[in-house]
């Protein structure tokens, strides 16, 4: 006897709920300061795009976007200005 498993698991979440949820986080994170960053959900892609002080809160934002539901890829486009905005 043989068991077959044809369960698929579609995301239900919208762009705009995926950009909420990666806005909420980045402001709950007090090391950033994600006044300058834009995101942008097209499919399972978000875009980054604005400027970061540093390398660090550019990986923090990258991680973030990463870590929402629905996402697969990052294209983080963000950059890096070198002093605090």
């Amino acid at each position: 006897m043989a068991v077959l498993n044809h369960v698929q698991v579609i995301p239900t979440t919208s762009a705009g709920d995926v950009c909420r949820r990666i806005s909420e986080s980045l402001d709950r994170r007090a090391d950033l300061n994600a006044r300058y960053v834009n995101v942008g959900i097209e499919g399972s892609i978000a875009t980054l795009t604005g400027h970061v002080s540093s390398w660090s809160e550019r990986m923090a934002v990258e991680r973030a976007a990463a870590d929402a539901p629905g996402i697969s890829h990052v294209d983080n486009r963000l950059e890096i200005t070198g002093t605090p905005l």
